[in-house]
């Protein structure tokens, strides 16, 4: 066989009018690439697996199936005349949008588009999805998710396994779920909550909310608002001006450097908690048993506070912000 034969089997095109049908034993992934794509995940058993919204016509705009050996890709059908592109790219708004399902037995999936959409329910395989613009719904997975988009949202809820968010602009929200994480949310809002494992979370001008964590968080916030409800675990991180208020668990821990912000800092009733805060040209407020130092411009304090735990720790060295302690 000539080595033009091998190629053209490995790089093949399938055609079919609506929807293809394909061993899932056969599939390594799905690749799907666009313009703009409105994709459903749907799970299912059998030893075959279904991608329905495919057209045969080559059209622009209509997509179809290319087989590079185990490597399924789902392709935009692309102007021949390339000038016309940025057309295509501006008409890709479109409610129209094409819309791709796939249903069977899980597989990894990869999605490459400018604007559209994701939702999946149950979906047991790996997950990546890239957009410009577009809406990210995941639900009660069972292996890793990795989700950019610049604009728009992203759910993730009631999952169990690896989660990593990159948001410029945008709606994040993440709920119920037990697996580390990397959060990364430059403006917009940040929703976390019942999260259980070890989380990064990289913000600038959002506003976060993290409430019923079980685990370590690891943060670095510019200036948004940052709050913490009912923390077991660890928080740890950088604050430039951003506000920080945490509610701290008995066993829970506090480490904390910022510029300018104020941190704000709810104790467990009789916690106990020991403190050893610090603010160079700010002040401090911590209950009346601990004693602030003052030496010139610079605030101190370290010792325990009265409770019968006698557990927790809270530090915080910080510039110009306030610290307080309740």
């Amino acid at each position: 066989m000539s080595a033009i034969s091998l190629i053209l089997m490995s790089l093949t095109k399938i055609a079919f009018a609506g929807s293809i049908s394909l061993p899932v034993t056969e599939i390594e992934k799905i690749v799907i690439r666009g313009t703009e794509a409105q994709v459903q995940l749907v799970p299912g058993t059998g030893p075959n697996l279904r991608i329905d919204g495919i057209e045969e016509t080559g059209a622009t705009g209509t997509y179809s199936v290319v087989r590079k050996q185990n490597v399924i890709e789902v392709r935009m059908n692309q102007p021949s005349d390339k000038s016309a592109l940025g057309d295509e790219i501006r008409k890709s708004l479109s409610p129209r949008a094409p819309k791709i399902e796939i249903v069977g037995a899980s597989v990894p999936v990869e999605m490459q588009v400018r604007h559209g959409a994701l939702t999946a329910k149950g979906w047991s395989k790996d997950v990546k999805v890239s957009m410009v613009q577009g809406k990210v719904m995941f639900q009660q997975g069972t292996a890793s998710l990795n989700a950019h988009v610049q604009k728009g949202s992203v759910q993730v809820l009631d999952h169990n396994g690896r989660v990593s968010i990159d948001s410029y602009d945008g709606q994040v929200q993440v709920r119920n779920v037990q697996g580390d994480g990397k959060l990364r949310v430059f403006s917009g809002a940040l929703n976390a909550e019942k999260l259980k494992g070890f989380w990064t979370l990289q913000t600038q001008i959002s506003q976060v909310k993290l409430q019923d964590v079980t685990g370590t968080i690891q943060f670095e916030n510019g200036k948004g608002s940052f709050q913490v409800q009912s923390l077991v675990g660890r928080l740890e991180g950088q604050n430039q001006e951003g506000a920080i208020n945490a509610q701290l668990a008995l066993d829970s821990e506090l480490d904390v450097r910022s510029k300018s912000g104020r941190i704000q800092v709810q104790l467990a009733a009789g916690s106990g908690a020991a403190l050893n805060l610090k603010t160079e040209e700010g002040d401090i407020q911590a209950p009346n048993e601990v004693q602030v130092v003052r030496n010139g411009s610079e605030r101190s304090v370290r010792g325990r506070v009265r409770g019968d735990a006698q557990r927790g720790r809270v530090f915080v060295r910080a510039q110009e912000g306030t610290i307080s302690v309740k």
